[in-house]
This record gives structure tokens, sequence and C-alpha cells, in this order.
């Protein structure tokens, strides 16, 4: 039978290397994992949109003066199509001529993200195809802008679960 050898510092040293150097490794996959997969910013120029912030707040207000309200959806069929319709206070689809534009964001895919344009169909009624990688949780943001003018009208929000 041998005997067992002693437990010396240079062995104790060389556990506590081997263990930290694996722990290094696995925080720096990791981190490179996570700085490729997540650009940072959500919203672009951030810092320019928190010092505008009381125009936003203007806008909000006008809108809400307005009363208007949007539908957001999906029709089904050949393709998906995004399908928009706004209505004034009354609940009436709204007359006015727009350029209707919709941010599609889906979620945990920064490269399926899309900038649609969206056609008139009828008296408030807005559609566009969507694009085929737009699956899953989707933040669609509407803005409504009166033909002829810059100045956003009317912004929408929702959140859709597209299969």
């Amino acid at each position: 039978m041998t005997q067992a050898r002693p437990l010396r510092g240079v062995h104790v040293l060389l556990m506590l290397v081997a263990f930290f150097g694996v722990m290094v490794v696995v925080d720096a996959i990791f981190l490179f994992r996570s700085i490729v997969t997540f650009p940072g910013e959500d919203a672009p120029k951030s810092y320019v949109q928190g010092l505008e912030y009381n125009a936003t707040i203007a806008q909000r207000e006008a809108q809400a003066h307005l009363g208007w309200s949007a539908q957001v959806g999906v029709e089904t069929g050949e393709s998906r199509r995004l399908v928009a319709r706004l209505q004034d206070a009354s609940g009436a689809p709204v007359a006015e001529d727009m350029t209707v534009t919709a941010e599609v964001r889906v979620h945990g895919r920064s490269d399926a993200d899309a900038e649609l344009v969206l056609e008139r169909l009828a008296s408030g009624e807005y559609a566009a195809v969507l694009p085929e990688q737009a699956r899953g949780r989707v933040d669609v943001d509407l803005r409504a802008v009166q033909s002829g003018a810059t100045e956003v009208k009317f912004e929408a929000r929702k959140v859709l679960l597209l299969p």
C-alpha cells in the first residue's frame, strides 16, 4: 500500500488559482454574452427625451383634450396585418386625413423591430403588413400626424401577443 502525500501549501495555492480561474472564465463568458445580446438603450436619444419632457407633457395634454382613442390588432389571412382604428371622443372614426406610422418592437429580439407606414383603408382605419419575425410579445407605438404637418397629433402604445 502506498502512503498518501501530505497536503502542502503549493497544492492549496494551485486549488485556489484553479477555482478562481474557472470563476473568472465563467463570469467573462456571461459578461460578453450580456453585452453582445443587449444593446443598452431601449429608446434612442433617451437623454434628449428627458430634457424635452415638458414638451412631451404638453403634447399628451393636447392629445387628452382631443379625446381620441385607438384600437390596434392583427388580422390574419393571407398575410398578417396590423390594423389601427382611430376614434374621436364620440366614438366615431376620425375623418381627418392622417399619416399613421407604427414602431413594432419584439421583446428580446432587436433584429425583428420594424417601422411601418400604415395605409388608409377607410375613415379612421389604417393597416400595414407585419414582418414575419414579429412573433411573441410585441410593443406597438402608433403615431398619427395630420397630413401636411410635422407635429404628432395622436400617439398610442399597445402590447400584442402574436403567435
